[in-house]
Formats: C-alpha cells, structure tokens, sequence
C-alpha cells in the first residue's frame, strides 16, 4: 500500500468527470444494438440485456464475434451474488475513466484506446500454458487462476524460462513493450496460435489480462465449470493506456457492513474493470470497523447498533451478533489481507478515518473525549448529530 495511508485522515475528492469523451462535440452517433459506443451509451445496452432476463448460458453459439460478444459483455455481472451486483453496475460505469474511444468494437469494458480486428480465433485447451517473465509470475498466477474453475483447465505456469511457445500458450513479457504507454499500459495480441501481453510493469500486465478476460465468452466468470463452450477468444492487436492515474471506488462498510469475502469480490470486480485505488471507508457516525488494539471499546461497543436502520429490513443482511446487534468489524490481521488481496492486484487502499465529526461510535465508546453537552447515540440513519471530538480537552489528542 502506497504512502502510508493508514496512519493518515484521508478525504476523497468526487470525480467531475466520469465518462466524458476526448473529442469535443458533436458526439458520435448511438451504436446498433450489439455494438458499442461511447461508455455511457455502451452500458446501457448491457443493462438493457440484463433487464430483459438475458443469461451467457443461453447462448448456444460456440464462438461470438467482437461485435457480438459487445452485447453480453454486461452480463458477466450475472455471475457475481448480491449484493455485489449494484456496485458491479457503479464500478463499471467508473471504469469508463480508464479511456474512452468512439466505438468499442472489441467489447471491453473500458474500451482501449487502439483496438484492431484480425481474422480468427485463439482456443485455449488443455495444453495451453501460461508462460511469463519471472517478475511477472504474480500476474501469471493471478490469470491461471482466474481461467480454471470456469474452464476447468489446469493451465501450467512458466516463468523466467526460454521463450518457445507452443501453440495454446498465453505469454506475458516485457520484450517488445512500448515504455511510451507508461507504467499501466499493455499491448494484446491475440493470433490464431498464441496470446500475448506486453507491457514494462506488472500493473499494465495485469491490465492486460483483465481485458483477455473479457474477451473470452462470459461465462468465464463462472465460479464452477460450464460445460459445452469452446474458450475462445477473437483476434485482436490492442494498444491501451490510462486516461486518468487515479480510478477510484468507495465501499461504506461503516453504514452497511461487508465481509472480507464480499470486500474482495468488490475488489475483483475493480481490478477487472481496471480501477486502481480502492477509497475504504471504515468510520463514521454509524460504526466503527477497525481494530484499535490500545481501545478495544471501539469495536466491542462502537462496531454495534442496535438494528440495520436506514429503513431496511431486518432479514435483508446477515451482520449480526449473538445478542442481535446490527454491525461487524475487521481485525487488523484481516485489514492485513485485504490490503495484501488488493495490492496483488494493483490496487491502493485509502481508508477514511472520519474526524472531528462524523464520529458517534467512537464516543458511544470512549465518551470522555466528547464535548461536555454532547447528546451520543448509536445513530441507524443519515443526518448530522452531535458526536465530535472535543478540541478544548489534552487528553482528546
């Protein structure tokens, strides 16, 4: 994690800019449907499909075209539970910052900055290797991963050795790389014969896969094997760079808590989408989530709340305790792994440690560092309360 962020205050500034082209206007006009367009435009379609009860599976073709794969691409949420699937549909819209071009014919979500169809398709199979450079056998690891439970392919991973492939191989190296993308760029080429991602960091060779992977037929995302498909993926030539260095999403897990296993699905969805900085707000008015050692009230007390609140139904989350209370928190060991979780994927965790204000759990907790007439309550809605550190005590620093 960059910079030490944990032991800061941090503060998010709101993007003004989420999907707005390069090119002045007149914008281009809206694509056919099954084609893609600007962002904004392009995902809709996709929500569109969805909303019309559109599934992968039903799709009995064996090999979709560019243009085709354009129109399903959105679905990939399908294979994600809630409540992940709400921020699936935000973070792609956010991922519309990585770049935008006019027409996205190869359906990646953010389209590339230079895309070109070729005639063909590479198929992997059960020999396919993925090969790679050694400092990037994090990256290989990562993708082989990603490939199997839906393929069910045990794809080998090479690292550092002599640069033969064979047909079926995905290789990721630095030989060839065009330093001009920068540090989180990549080219993608995909032969008949062969895959390979090109780029002078890891973070761009990751990028590269993330946007293999969408490539592939959707139901790659698929948490167990899918039967009767042919993993294929069409033939490209692709050169991608960032339009912005910060990409960023926020999860509130002080309102509405979420586990370490839905936090890393919130991640992956991120990485897949190419956003890099994950904003993890872990306190305000309505909990505290992370374990502070020295006061351990803050969790034992702050982490709680009487019910969900905000208007929600009690059985609509499973964050409860033995004795019933709404809330939840991390240890520093899980903090730990999330951290490690989102770094292997590029990813820079920025926590928000709310004060002066915003600050009822933690003095539901430690009251002494409140004002004198403060009114503290455990709040279950938004609004502004009374719960501020007291500047005018020593002791509150």
């Amino acid at each position: 994690m960059k910079g030490n962020y944990f032991e800061k205050v941090c503060a998010m500034k709101s993007f003004t800019e989420i999907c707005e082209p390069r090119s002045p206007s007149p914008r281009p006009a809206p694509p056919e449907r099954g084609s893609s367009g600007d962002c904004p435009r392009n995902f809709a379609s996709h929500l569109d499909q969805s909303s019309r009860g559109f599934s992968p599976r039903r799709a009995k073709r064996l090999s979709l075209s560019l243009g085709e794969r354009a129109g399903v691409r959105g679905s990939a949420t399908n294979f994600f539970p809630r409540p992940i699937i709400s921020y699936a549909i935000l973070i792609a819209l956010l991922a519309c910052t990585f770049t935008v071009s006019a027409a996205n014919s190869t359906a990646i979500i953010p389209s590339p900055t230079q895309a070109e169809a070729r005639a063909g398709n590479f198929q992997l199979n059960f020999a396919s290797r993925v090969m790679a450079d050694k400092k990037f056998a994090g990256e290989a690891k990562l993708l082989a991963a990603r490939l199997r439970p839906a393929t069910g392919l045990a794809l080998k991973n090479r690292t550092g050795v002599a640069k033969i492939l064979s047909p079926g191989d995905i290789f990721l190296t630095a030989d060839g790389a065009d330093a001009a993308l920068g540090n989180e760029g990549y080219k993608l080429s995909v032969t008949p014969s062969n895959v390979v991602i090109r780029a002078t960091t890891a973070a761009g060779i990751f990028y590269g896969c993330q946007s293999l992977l969408q490539l592939l037929p959707p139901e790659i995302f698929s948490s167990k094997p899918v039967k009767e498909t042919t993993w294929t993926i069409p033939c490209v030539e692709i050169s991608d760079s960032p339009r912005f260095v910060w990409r960023g999403f926020m999860l509130d897990v002080s309102r509405h808590f979420f586990t370490v296993a839905e936090v890393k699905q919130v991640l992956d969805l991120m990485s897949l989408y190419k956003l890099n900085t994950f904003h993890w707000h872990l306190v305000d008015d309505q909990g505290w989530r992370i374990e502070i050692k020295k006061y351990p009230k803050l969790t034992s007390v702050g982490a709680w709340r009487d019910g969900i609140g905000f208007g929600l139904v009690s059985n609509t989350a499973t964050a409860y305790d033995k004795h019933g209370r709404y809330g939840g928190f991390f240890t520093q060991k899980q903090i730990r792994e999330v951290v490690a979780y989102a770094a292997a994927r590029h990813i820079t965790v920025v926590p928000e440690i709310e004060m002066p204000g915003h600050s009822s759990a933690a003095l539901m907790a430690y009251p002494q560092f409140a004002c004198v007439n403060a009114k503290l309550s455990m709040p279950d809605k938004g609004g502004v309360f009374t719960g501020v550190y007291c500047a005018g005590k020593d002791s509150t620093f």
